[in-house]
């Protein structure tokens, strides 16, 4: 996995019953298109949930939504981004290769549950294919958790201003083909909001014209 995370960096990080589970969850978020920038924090989500479930003393055959809740609640009123995601999308890995039950699901968050209903749009509505899926939704998901690190998801609240600048900030980091695709997937996912009554104001042109190649 050295396109997205630095393997000595992993090698530290593989510790608890989730230690052999790494290479599953990598190679889902980079199939998903997720930047390298991205990974490292996702990674370390991941350390602290297996580290958790070992000093609970919590076989990994007995994870359940309730064990998921309870770790995700350790700190009342404290939310550490990007744990919520990242966490059930694990369980969700786990579960497609059978290492947990189908019935183990932990409850989504308010995040997941905006992205779950996008999903069913593209598809239902849009007609996308499995295999486009992934370049709309892991760039949404990532808006979101950019733009919601710290409290609820208000998406009403919205601006111009936060659009130009998660695009700028993001444009530096990607190659100009990546560059262009979230400009793509995000107007995307912001027509979409309107189109769902969920924003009051288009702000899809917001992310375009910004775009533009490093030096």
């Amino acid at each position: 996995m050295k396109s997205i995370i630095d393997p000595k960096l992993l090698k530290r990080l593989r510790v608890g019953p989730l230690a052999q589970y790494f290479d599953p969850y990598l190679a889902r978020i980079e199939e998903e298109g997720f930047s390298p920038s991205s990974v490292p924090c996702q990674a370390y989500a991941i350390t602290r949930f297996s580290k958790w479930l070992q000093e609970k003393q919590i076989p990994l055959r007995d994870l359940d939504g309730a064990t998921v809740r309870a770790f995700l609640n350790r700190e009342h009123g404290v939310v550490h981004r990007p744990e919520p995601e990242t966490i059930h999308r694990l369980v969700a890995i786990l579960r497609d290769m059978g290492v947990l039950k189908v019935d183990s699901a932990p409850e989504l968050t308010a995040v997941q549950e905006c992205l779950r209903e996008y999903r069913q749009y593209l598809v239902r509505q849009r007609g996308l294919s499995a295999a486009s899926l992934p370049n709309y939704l892991s760039y949404a998901e990532q808006f979101l958790q950019e733009k919601f690190a710290q409290g609820e998801l208000r998406l009403d609240a919205l601006r111009a201003l936060d659009i130009t600048a998660y695009v700028k900030l993001q444009v530096a980091k990607l190659s100009p083909g990546r560059a262009k695709l979230l400009v793509t997937a995000l107007r995307g996912f912001l027509r979409y909001l309107l189109h769902q009554g969920k924003i009051a104001i288009d702000l899809s042109p917001c992310a375009s014209g910004i775009t533009q190649k490093r030096p």
